[in-house]
């Protein structure tokens, strides 16, 4: 009898688990990892990160430019620790990212 009721409780307990969902912080850092790439082929086409965030604002990823900044860093730095660094749409070589500098911030945030 003890082991019905602890399966009993044990699937009660995995639809619990499974009807879990991240919260909206870890959605957008999600979301944005998916996108760093085309974020960062935006940036070395000279996209402002202004215009990059009013573009992620509109289909519903609101960031400040701090958060900007830090998921940037984030994203740059778990691709560059993992080596696999973003591919060039031109020749196809694998860039390393470098940190997002305040100048960089600056210069988008006023275009």
């Amino acid at each position: 009898m003890t082991t019905t009721i602890e399966i009993q409780g044990i699937d009660t307990l995995m639809t619990s688990i499974d009807a879990l969902q991240p919260t909206a912080e870890r959605t957008i850092a999600a979301k944005f990892s998916a996108l760093h790439p085309n974020i960062e082929q935006a940036l070395a086409r000279g996209v402002t990160q202004r215009a990059i965030m009013e573009a992620l604002e509109r289909d519903g990823i609101k960031l400040h430019p701090v958060k900007f900044k830090k998921l940037l860093d984030e994203a740059r730095a778990q691709r560059n620790d993992s080596q696999e660094g973003i591919r060039c749409p031109i020749c196809g070589g694998v860039q390393l990212t470098p940190q997002a500098t305040e100048i960089q911030l600056e210069e988008g945030s006023e275009k």
